[in-house]
């Protein structure tokens, strides 16, 4: 096992060699390679100096790196990206560790049960601290960065601290790193903090399992100089603000709480519950402040798309589920595009070239989309559809498998009528306005479905990747949203006639679907506030080590899905087998027989854009997608991954044609 400890710092270069020594004198088995990468966020002091000095005293045990981009989120994905341990830890510039410390971190990580480590973080007080302070207790100031969740070893139910962590390297490159939008900065557009904490969220939200490691201590000693106020609520605001970077949160019940909680500070006696009391009122300040700044970040963005939101209006069709329609051709397409090659934030995508000139029915209005990149939302669209069986190939992005639905936007299609030649195809085309830069071509799409980041690596555009782009926050409780289901049609079964008693029956079917989603989101929302009790349709894993079955199934092959209680029993507490959801629309299709219609490979991750390849393949099934029932009724009816392990082989049942059991039944008569 190698193991590299990174240690990211800025002007702290006294405090900085203190910590050194703590790490220079920890305590490894020989057989363990480990290293100390000190990250220099371009620090203007002897940083350097002191770390080369420890270099020549420690020969191969540590390391320098300059990162000159200031942010401690860019200094720690540069640490990543430089170190040669299989193993990283993460601690401070400011603190002493324990001799055992790095030993007891990271020696739960020599096998495959745990993907991160958090240990305990001891906070060193001043010898006296003000009457207003609380140091524990239900009104703690929780600016500092203390983590102790006791005596006992345990897998942790909320992230660790970046002041004593570890995780793989793997786990950490796969997911990304940390976000550059968080953690400490001179920008002061960036919340200060929360960095360390939402990478350790995101693991768990993925179902990776962290371990609690309390023999792994860390001292952090208090700075008397920060025991203030005005940093102190400094902190806990940007704290509110990281929050509302990390989280979909409502503005109308945060404003209402906001002002009940100022209530109860401004009638408090007690200093320490008064204070206590304040920090919550700052911190929900922070979160309503930021969510204010990105609504007019998110107008400002909106108004510099002005020409392409025109042009997208201009066109709008206001097509139903059931409608044909006839994709334009790609010199049509490429004139409403912009130097991006988009129309309102929408990518056009090289696979959807081979449509063009295509005739196909309208399956859904696109008035609203999952959001699956930042914490589940539902998000509003405008003047979209999907057609009836057009999906992402994959051919444009290096053949990622993911086999999504496409949105179209209205300008690219034109409506017809079926099996009747439309009078505007006998005549020359008329072409839609062309956007601000008429020169996009064909070549240019291969180009626009790739950039690179600022390591220098290629990641794909599409879609998926792109969707918080091209649509806008929408409440999930906004009743217009199932207003416009109806009216759209995609509530409709497609079988009724066109009279007026059958149009009030679909009308009524339609009416308690929504009456059925709506209760469930209602319940499942109360659920998630009573401490994250049991969520409808209740599937509840409690494997502490999910297992894995090999079948090998190949396209083409009928499979039946096990039971509920089968499956369940293969998921651990996040409902997860080997880090794949499974999720309650799947339990839809439970003791369906179905054809199995591709193995999954690599697919392009909407949250990075990039392409993730797959240690063991998922299976998706033909015709099995998610119908939206626990979702507001989305349309986007993407296709389910199913893990080996809950399908079954089924034999394929020989029965002879239906007119040769008709025959033979006439012969018997």
């Amino acid at each position: 096992m190698n193991i590299t400890v990174i240690l990211c710092t800025y002007n702290r270069c006294q405090s900085l060699q203190r910590t050194l020594e703590s790490v220079a004198a920890s305590v490894l088995p020989n057989s363990i390679e480990w290293e100390v990468l000190v990250v220099d966020n371009n620090s203007q002091d002897q940083t350097r100096a002191a770390v080369e000095e420890f270099s020549r005293r420690y020969p191969g045990r540590f390391r320098y790196l300059f990162e000159g981009k200031a942010g401690k989120s860019y200094a720690l994905n540069a640490g990543i990206r430089a170190a040669q341990g299989d193993i990283l830890a993460f601690t401070d510039d400011d603190v002493t560790v324990d001799r055992a410390w790095l030993q007891n971190l990271t020696s739960p990580l020599k096998d495959g049960q745990w993907a991160g480590v958090g240990g305990r973080v001891i906070l060193q007080w001043p010898d006296t601290i003000p009457r207003w302070l609380s140091k524990d207790g239900p009104y703690a100031t929780q600016c500092f960065p203390g983590f102790d969740a006791g005596e006992n070893a345990k897998e942790l139910n909320w992230p660790p601290v970046g002041t004593n962590m570890a995780f793989r390297k793997s786990v950490v490159e796969k997911n990304g790193g940390f976000r550059t939008d968080l953690g400490p900065s001179p920008n002061r557009e960036i919340p200060q903090c929360g960095e360390d904490t939402e990478f350790g969220r995101r693991l768990m939200s993925s179902g990776k399992r962290l371990r609690y490691e309390p023999l792994a201590v860390v001292v952090h000693p208090v700075p008397e100089n920060l025991i203030n106020k005005k940093f102190i609520l400094t902190r806990r605001f940007d704290k509110g603000r990281a929050a509302a970077r990390q989280f979909q949160i409502e503005r109308g019940p945060l404003i209402f709480g906001l002002a009940a909680r100022a209530a109860r500070w401004m009638m408090s006696v007690n200093p320490e519950v008064r204070f206590g009391r304040r920090l919550v009122v700052w911190e929900k300040a922070g979160t309503a402040a930021e969510l204010r700044r990105r609504s007019q970040a998110a107008r400002r963005k909106r108004a510099k798309d002005v020409a392409a939101i025109r042009q997208d209006r201009a066109n709008h069709l206001g097509l139903k589920a059931g409608e044909w329609v006839e994709v334009r051709t790609a010199e049509e397409i490429l004139a409403t595009l912009d130097k991006r090659g988009q129309l309102g934030n929408l990518p056009f995508m090289p696979e959807m070239l081979q449509y063009c000139g295509e005739k196909f029915r309208v399956y859904k209005r696109a008035d609203k989309t999952c959001d699956n990149i930042e914490p589940w939302s539902i998000r509003r669209m405008t003047n979209a559809v999907h057609l009836e069986g057009v999906r992402c190939d994959g051919e444009g992005h290096s053949g990622c498998e993911a086999g999504c639905l496409i949105f179209w936007k209205e300008a690219w299609l034109k409506r017809i009528k079926q099996d009747v030649v439309a009078l505007e195809s006998l005549q020359p085309t008329k072409k839609t306005q062309a956007a601000e830069n008429r020169l996009f071509t064909v070549a240019n799409l291969l180009d626009a479905s790739t950039r690179i980041d600022e390591n220098g690596e290629a990641l794909y555009v599409c879609q998926a990747t792109e969707l918080l782009n091209f649509t806008s926050y929408m409440s999930a409780w906004d009743p217009r949203q199932y207003i416009r289901d109806l009216r759209s049609g995609n509530l409709a079964s497609g079988i009724a006639q066109d009279s007026r008693s059958h149009r009030a029956l679909e009308t009524l079917l339609g009416v308690l679907e929504i009456v059925r989603a709506v209760t469930i989101g209602f319940f499942n929302t109360v659920q998630e506030k009573r401490h994250w009790r049991p969520t409808y349709p209740f599937i509840e894993g409690s494997a502490k080590k999910t297992p894995m079955e090999v079948l090998d199934l190949q396209p083409g092959e009928l499979v039946e899905v096990r039971s509920k209680e089968e499956i369940m029993a293969t998921l651990d507490k996040q409902n997860r087998n080997r880090g794949l959801l499974f999720d309650g629309a799947m339990l839809t299709y439970c003791g369906g027989i179905y054809k199995v219609l591709r193995r999954v490979y690599r697919m392009v991750d909407e949250k990075t854009g990039r392409m993730m390849e797959m240690k063991n393949p998922c299976i998706v099934l033909e015709g099995v997608i998610c119908r939206g029932d626990y979702h507001r009724l989305c349309p986007k009816a993407s296709y389910p991954y199913w893990r080996e392990i809950w399908l079954k082989r089924t034999i394929e049942a020989t029965a002879p044609p239906a007119a040769e059991r008709i025959a033979q039944t006439r012969d018997n008569s």
